[in-house]
């Protein structure tokens, strides 16, 4: 199965008219010749760039975000945030300020979905930006805390994100924060296939499931230059205002009507075992490369006693699989029970940070993400465990 985009409708067409040509031109032998010169013209114009390309190209490729800065005003839709939203992600695809590494005493790397991304919180109040500023303060040395969070991504995407991105053996710190969208994919039913476009969403230049063509420097340059042009940075970003949570929970409060109490669909022990696998080889392959790793369970607003006006600002199931607020805190139970297992089992570090976080607007702006103060409270509570775990002996900079 490959992805078929504009790009690919434009080379079906060129290769049809290029067919065409060519029949019309056998009939006519100096028409023939004279096409015949033209299409090796043509490939060897093109096999030039190609390599030229290649050689000077220095474009960065594997990345998880790309490079580049939106600015934004923040809608009436999140309970927390307001204001201007900076979102900038530097030369290395990450959420932060520029930096160099080799320069930077302490590197951590913050790998999540939407929860560590922060869409929809300016740069500077980001629990990963937060987190950067407190480890700063008290280590009185330069510090970078990385974000590579990404909206959608599960473990699978981290596990690929720390095997293939090039930089990530260079932290010092691996934090982990997941859950929520292996619970997502579990119960939209449709884990088994997006763990077939893992490589394609996760680093940049990565296409598994793509033409050739997608995959060669020309192909790239071009398509980067079609962004450019008919879709600046400001406007691949989707909603950067957060619009569109008004329209989500009015999808599943009416999913809801329809089906007011869904039960967990069958499979969540192999769909729970799935997820401690994937805990494991992240935990282990850290371990490999002597990088302290810290797992922290998935915080969200879930609870069975959740007033009415709380409810409204869910939006989980708007696309039709809507399950009660009950049901949902009972599976998300499952995952961070699952990690905490997991950890205890294999000696990986866990901060339970759901136990951490108020269940109210005053952390979350809908069913999981973070409002300011929400951020402000983890980054705290990372501070502190991370606080506590060097005064038990852990160093900073493990194996270094």
């Amino acid at each position: 199965m490959l992805h078929f985009g504009k790009a690919d409708l434009f080379a079906l067409i060129a290769f049809a008219a290029y067919l065409m040509a060519f029949v019309c031109a056998v009939r006519n032998p100096a028409l023939l010749k004279k096409f015949v010169l033209a299409a090796y013209a043509v490939l060897a114009a093109v096999g030039m760039c190609e390599i030229a390309l290649r050689t000077l190209a220095t474009a960065p490729s594997g990345l998880p975000m790309k490079p580049g800065k939106v600015v934004s005003t923040a809608a009436d839709t999140m309970p927390g945030i307001s204001g201007r939203i900076e979102f900038s992600v530097n030369s290395l695809g990450l959420r932060g300020p520029e930096t160099d590494l080799s320069r930077t005493r302490i590197n951590v790397l913050c790998v999540g979905g939407s929860t560590t991304e922060c869409r929809y919180v300016t740069d500077e109040m980001t629990w990963p930006w937060l987190l950067q500023t407190r480890l700063a303060d008290r280590a009185a040395r330069r510090v970078f805390v990385g974000n590579s969070g990404k909206s959608g991504h599960f473990t699978a995407h981290h596990l690929y994100l720390l095997e293939n991105y090039a930089p990530a053996g260079r932290f010092d710190w691996v934090i982990v924060l997941c859950g929520m969208n292996d619970m997502g994919a579990f119960l939209a039913g449709d884990h088994a296939e997006r763990l077939r476009w893992v490589p394609d969403e996760t680093l940049s230049g990565r296409r598994r499931y793509a033409a050739y063509y997608h995959k060669t420097a020309l192909g790239r340059a071009l398509r980067e230059c079609a962004m450019n042009l008919f879709y600046p940075v400001e406007a691949i970003e989707e909603d950067p205002e957060g619009r569109m949570y008004a329209g989500l929970r009015l999808c599943r409060q009416r999913a809801l009507r329809e089906t007011p109490h869904r039960p967990i669909p069958p499979g969540l022990d192999a769909a729970l075992d799935a997820y401690r696998s994937n805990l494991k080889s992240i935990g282990q392959l850290c371990r490999e490369r002597k990088q302290n790793i810290l797992f922290m369970t998935q915080p969200a607003i879930y609870r069975s006693d959740l007033p009415a006006e709380l409810q409204r600002l869910l939006w989980q199931g708007c696309t039709g699989k809507a399950y009660d607020v009950a049901t949902l805190a009972r599976t998300l139970d499952a995952y961070n029970r699952a990690m905490k297992e997991t950890c205890a089992a294999e000696g990986f570090d866990c901060l339970d940070l759901d136990a951490l976080m108020p269940k109210d607007a005053t952390a979350f702006y809908d069913d999981c993400h973070l409002n300011i103060a929400g951020c402000e409270k983890t980054a705290a509570a990372i501070h502190e465990h991370i606080e506590n775990r060097l005064a038990d002996g852990c160093r900073l900079r493990a194996g270094r």
